[in-house]
C-alpha cells in the first residue's frame, strides 16, 4: 500500500507541482509524517494530495525558519484529520466551482468583442453578466474551502501555539509579492488571519 501511494504521490506531483526530488520523515508535536519533497516555480509551499500524503516544497526547507515549516506540516497534518471521504467529497464540489472562477477570467474579454462589434449597452450588459459570474463562483469556491483551511490553522495553532503562529505567519507574508489577481484568489481560498484568531478564541480558549 506505501507502495502505491508512494507512486501516485510522485505522479500528482509531477502533473501538478513538481518533480518529487526527496522523501523524508517529518515530525513535529509527537505527529510523524512521511513528507515529500518537490522543486518548482509555484507559489505553493506544501498541498495535502488526495492519497492523503504531504507535498512540501523545497524553499521551504532553504529560505524559512523552523518554525515556518512546523507550521506548514502541522497545517497540512490538520488536513489529514478531516474525514478523508468528506475531503475528497469537498474536493470534487470545488472543481467545477474553480473551474467557472478561472473561466470567468477569460470571458472578461467578451464584452469588450461586444463593444467592438455591436453596442457599448450590449457590451455593459455582458460585463455585468460576467462579473456576476466571477462573484457568485467565488463566493461559492469560498464556502468549501474556508471551513477546510479554518480547520487546518486551527489544528496548527492548537500544536504550535499562537505566538509561533503569528511569527510563522509574519515570516511567511513578507516574503509574499503578490499580484492583485493573487491577494485575491488567496482571500477567497484562504480565511483572514483576525477571523482565524477570533475563532480561536472562541473555540480553543
Amino acid at each position: 500500500m506505501i507502495t502505491i501511494k508512494r507512486i501516485l504521490t510522485k505522479l500528482y506531483m509531477r502533473l501538478t507541482y513538481g518533480k518529487c526530488i526527496n522523501i523524508i520523515n517529518y515530525s513535529h508535536k509527537g505527529f510523524k509524517k512521511e513528507v515529500y519533497i518537490f522543486n518548482s516555480d509555484s507559489k505553493e509551499g506544501a498541498h495535502t494530495t488526495p492519497f492523503n500524503t504531504i507535498i512540501m516544497q523545497d524553499i521551504l526547507f532553504k529560505d524559512f525558519s523552523k518554525n515556518v515549516r512546523d507550521y506548514v506540516f502541522l497545517h497540512e497534518v490538520g488536513h489529514t484529520q478531516l474525514n478523508f471521504l468528506f475531503r475528497t467529497i469537498l474536493n470534487i464540489l470545488a472543481l467545477p466551482i474553480i473551474f467557472s472562477f478561472f473561466a470567468s477570467l477569460a470571458l472578461f474579454i467578451y464584452p469588450i468583442l461586444v463593444f467592438l462589434r455591436y453596442s457599448t449597452f450590449e457590451a455593459i450588459g455582458s460585463f455585468i453578466g460576467v462579473l456576476l459570474i466571477f462573484f457568485i463562483s467565488s463566493g461559492l469556491f469560498m464556502l468549501l474551502s474556508w471551513p477546510i483551511e479554518l480547520h487546518a490553522e486551527l489544528f496548527a495553532i492548537k500544536n504550535i501555539g499562537i505566538t509561533r503562529y503569528k511569527k510563522a505567519i509574519n515570516e511567511l507574508n513578507k516574503s509574499k509579492k503578490k499580484s492583485i489577481f493573487s491577494r485575491y484568489f488567496h482571500r477567497v481560498r484562504y480565511p483572514p488571519e483576525k477571523f482565524i484568531l477570533w475563532v480561536e478564541s472562541r473555540c480553543l480558549r
